[in-house]
């Protein structure tokens, strides 16, 4: 069985953010990417201001957010480096 250790998102719209948050909870690396920079820079915020929720309705510990938002990235591009590993 492969495992996946590192994930690229391309779009950080509400799908692309959705999909980074859960990634980020499940310890995976993730670089967000995205071409609008408006959004680029909304995106962590937001994904962090959600992860918060989790946590004030105890279904993260604070740990568990710290740990997420320590393994989410963005740029607006998606380096070769970012791309899954096998």
């Amino acid at each position: 069985m492969t495992t996946l250790n590192r994930i690229g998102v391309v779009g950080a719209g509400q799908m692309g953010r959705g999909i980074t948050h859960v990634c980020a909870l499940a310890g995976l690396d993730v670089v967000l990417a995205d071409v609008n920079t408006e959004v680029l820079a909304r995106s962590l915020g937001t994904i962090e201001v959600n992860l918060g929720r989790q946590v004030a309705r105890g279904r993260i510990s604070e740990d568990e957010k710290a740990a997420a938002l320590s393994t989410s990235r963005r740029s607006p591009t998606l380096p070769g480096s970012a791309i899954a590993t096998w």
